[in-house]
């Protein structure tokens, strides 16, 4: 019999490597050495269906951007957009001005406004 460690996430207790993103239901978590690149009130969240990376600009725009809170040395950002993103643990990088991080599966962005509009026409009932 082989076992396999399973591993905790960084909202369970467990301190977040410095270059780490974490993604949870409830939103994303950065390690100390990327909370440092925060410095505006908000980020934007990018997402690449293809190459399945999601990337976060800083920005001062709120009609764009998530509110970016801060708990202790660590920021985070809450968005329902995790709903689509893969959960784990994941090393970021710094391109262009964007932390980008890659993750294992995204889910359309647009499924799920698709099947609801098409579960309303299918339910019309006179």
């Amino acid at each position: 019999m082989v076992f396999e460690l399973i591993q905790k996430s960084a909202g369970a207790g467990v301190k977040l490597e410095p270059n780490c993103v974490s993604v949870t239901k409830s939103g994303f978590s950065f390690g100390a050495n990327i909370s440092k690149v925060f410095s505006k009130p908000f980020a934007e969240i990018y997402v690449d269906m293809v190459t399945k990376k999601v990337a976060f600009k800083q920005t001062d725009n709120r009609q764009t951007g998530y509110r970016v809170g801060k708990s202790g040395r660590n920021v985070n950002v809450v968005s329902k957009v995790v709903a689509r993103i893969s959960k784990g643990v994941y090393t970021a990088t710094l391109e262009k001005g964007m932390l980008i991080v890659k993750v294992p599966e995204i889910t359309a962005i647009t499924e799920k406004i698709d099947k609801e509009k098409s579960e309303e026409k299918e339910d019309v009932s006179w």
